[in-house]
C-alpha cells in the first residue's frame, strides 16, 4: 500500500516494534531519495514519501535477509567399508 506519508511510530509498528530497524530503513531511504524529511515542531517529524515506496519496502527482514545462524552445518557423509 502507497501511503504519501509516514510518521516514525508507523515505521516502527511496521518493523515489529523495533526501533532500530524502523532507523535504519529511514536513513536508508532517505540515503536514495525515496523518503523526504521534514520537520514542524520539536515532535512533529513527518517523512514523505516517493510514489514507489510502498509498505513492504520499509521492512527491514524483507529488504536485508538476516543469516540462520542457528543452524548446524551438515556433516561430511562418509563412505563404510
Amino acid at each position: 500500500m502507497y501511503r504519501p506519508i509516514y510518521t516514525f511510530q508507523e515505521v516502527i509498528q511496521i518493523n515489529d516494534h523495533d526501533w532500530e530497524k524502523a532507523h535504519f530503513m529511514i536513513q536508508f531511504f532517505q540515503e536514495k531519495g525515496l523518503l523526504r524529511k521534514e520537520i514542524r515542531g520539536p515532535e512533529d517529524i513527518i517523512y514523505h514519501s516517493s510514489p514507489k515506496l510502498h509498505d513492504y519496502d520499509l521492512i527491514y527482514d524483507r529488504r536485508f535477509k538476516v543469516p540462520d545462524l542457528e543452524a548446524e552445518p551438515m556433516r561430511v557423509k562418509r563412505n563404510r567399508i
